[in-house]
């Protein structure tokens, strides 16, 4: 089915304000301020700092998944490999070079899709409000997970979806936009192959509003599909130790561990998403087939989509979904122009919302009904009560700002661990007695220290632990989890006797992984001649720091409170 010309497509519904130049940049640079701001506040997650470890042993010499192990393909390598090499190159801290490139790499995939809109006539459709919106999503709503795999997936991804809107509103687009569009989806995918459903999803759309064989047409897919094609091609040449070592762990270990649909969908995250979608519904009402509100609505689908095949129920995970339905609802709220005093409220609202929730560290919807309830209230009374009160347009704020405060709240925290393994003196070698990645990273490379184990954890064996715990009438399942247990406690003795850290984090202490890691005999001779220097008792995460015997001398004293006994 063709789509209608443009002449006839609804566009005289969508009003842009009416603002000046400098009406527009000024909340834009007052966000991106506040994005670099909250960067240096959160530093980047654990995931990230592993990575950025990963890839400093690949430049000293090391051989990833044979001599340092990691989980993800190739891609997940070489996507920091860049940054921590030019971090060498001008002498500074790879996670600045790292967090540089998130931001020129949002700038990149915003500024892209914005020409890409504006080669397209689309792009007065969203004006300032709607470009806040988004520069809001993509820079702000990250928190603590910016930089992470899913949040750079996503912005690659933006300027596809811009192309996508203009092939759907059957406006022009230029082929090199087009290509460069094609190179991003295709990185999206290759970063996490899951997210391919993105692109995916939106070809029944596309059909209907463009017809089929201009989007036979669509250089974008060809390009994204090659792209992946030649990276799948080139691992098994280029990275063949992880086809030997990794793929079958990934596929027998880590892939099958799941967490039930019902609890994935009933996640904080997930469930804001929802009222992105209530609310651009609301807003767009007979419009919601309009492509600038279709298009990431779809997108936010399928990423939602990746998030259950993933099925891990982790919150960087769900970002993609968040941040391309919020796009979907901020575009739904430019529609028309919104008073000054209402934007106002509405950022009042969003402020509420984020710093209500990280205050008090629970609650994510019902503080943002609230404060959309409160928001909408104030916003009818002082419009006069002229109309409908607007909470769609505080739904929006809400969630936006639940989401931003969600991603903003603190993991794992162990002060009293960090200043006490500070004082071990410069750059303390440091390995792990944990099933925790986040417990190591990112406070190991905080403080200065220098990762001293292959692996960022014992994930492996606990992975391979709660596959037997989940399959009790499985031997033959529970025979080849305890080749994979086995093999990942000889490598952390292995490494143990090799490197001689100077210090190993334990913890959680209250678990069955602690008892069983705790009381194995090989392990136990490994870490005989460690002494207990720290406790973290003051935090929701239980853990201890010991030191090895021959250094307690050496170091400066610690105050009676953090230190445990011998």
């Amino acid at each position: 089915m063709s789509a209608a010309p443009p002449a006839a497509l609804p566009q005289a519904r969508w009003r842009a304000p009416a603002s000046g130049l400098s009406a527009t940049l000024a909340p834009i640079v007052v966000i991106a301020v506040a994005a670099m701001l909250l960067q240096w506040r959160f530093g980047l997650l654990g995931d990230v700092s592993w990575l950025i470890t990963v890839d400093e042993k690949w430049l000293d010499g090391a051989t990833p998944y044979r001599d340092i192990i990691e989980i993800n393909p190739p891609a997940s390598l070489m996507l920091y490999g860049p940054a921590v090499a030019l971090a060498r190159v001008l002498g500074v801290a790879p996670e600045f070079t790292v967090a540089a490139f998130g931001f020129l790499s949002i700038a990149a995939g915003l500024g892209l899709a914005a020409a890409i809109l504006a080669r397209a006539g689309l792009i007065d459709r969203l004006g300032a409000l709607g470009a806040s919106v988004a520069l809001v999503a993509f820079a702000v709503l990250p928190g603590q997970s910016f930089d992470e795999r899913d949040h750079l997936a996503a912005v690659y991804g933006l300027p596809f979806l811009a192309v996508a809107a203009a092939r759907a509103a059957r406006a022009p687009v230029d082929l090199r936009l087009a290509l460069l569009a094609g190179l991003g989806a295709g990185l999206m995918g290759v970063i996490k192959p899951p997210y391919a459903l993105v692109a995916l999803i939106l070809l029944p759309y596309l059909v209907r509003r463009a017809g089929i064989v201009p989007l036979l047409k669509a250089v974008e897919y060809y390009v994204a599909a090659a792209f992946g094609l030649a990276y799948v091609a080139a691992v098994p040449h280029a990275f063949p130790d992880y086809v030997a070592n990794i793929l079958p762990i990934g596929l027998d270990l880590y892939a099958p561990i799941r967490e039930p649909i019902a609890s994935l969908l009933a996640a904080p995250g997930p469930l804001l998403a929802f009222v992105f979608v209530v609310c651009a519904l609301r807003l767009a009402r007979n419009d919601s087939a309009e492509p600038l509100v279709a298009i990431p609505a779809l997108a936010g689908l399928g990423a939602l989509a990746a998030y259950l095949v993933q099925g891990k129920g982790w919150l960087y995970q769900a970002y993609p979904a968040l941040a391309f339905f919020s796009l979907a609802a901020g575009a739904a709220l430019a529609r028309a122009p919104q008073p000054r005093l209402r934007v106002a409220l509405g950022a009042l609202v969003f402020l509420a919302a984020g710093l209500g929730l990280v205050a008090l560290g629970r609650w994510p919807l019902p503080l943002a009904f609230l404060a959309a309830g409160i928001g909408a209230a104030l916003a009818w009374g002082l419009e006069g009560r002229k109309g409908a009160a607007p909470i769609a347009e505080m739904g929006v704020a809400a969630a936006l700002g639940a989401a931003c405060g969600l991603f903003a709240m603190d993991g794992i925290e162990t002060p009293a661990i960090a200043r006490a393994l500070a004082s071990l003196g410069p750059h303390p070698t440091v390995a792990s007695l944990s099933e925790s990645l986040a417990f190591g990273h990112p406070m190991v490379r905080r403080i200065g220290g220098v990762w001293a184990q292959s692996v960022p954890s014992l994930w492996i064996t606990a992975a391979a632990r709660r596959r037997i715990d989940e399959n009790p009438g499985d031997p033959a399942l529970a025979e080849r989890m305890r080749v994979y247990i086995d093999a990942d406690r000889d490598r952390l003795v292995a490494d143990l006797e090799r490197n001689r850290p100077d210090a190993l984090l334990v913890g959680r202490l209250d678990t069955r992984f602690h008892q069983w890691a705790w009381s194995d005999p090989e392990i136990a001779a490994a870490r005989a001649d460690y002494r207990l220097y720290a406790s973290e008792t003051d935090t929701g995460f239980p853990a201890e720091l010991w030191v090895r015997a021959d250094l307690l001398g050496l170091r400066p004293t610690l105050p009676d409170r953090e230190v445990g006994k011998p």
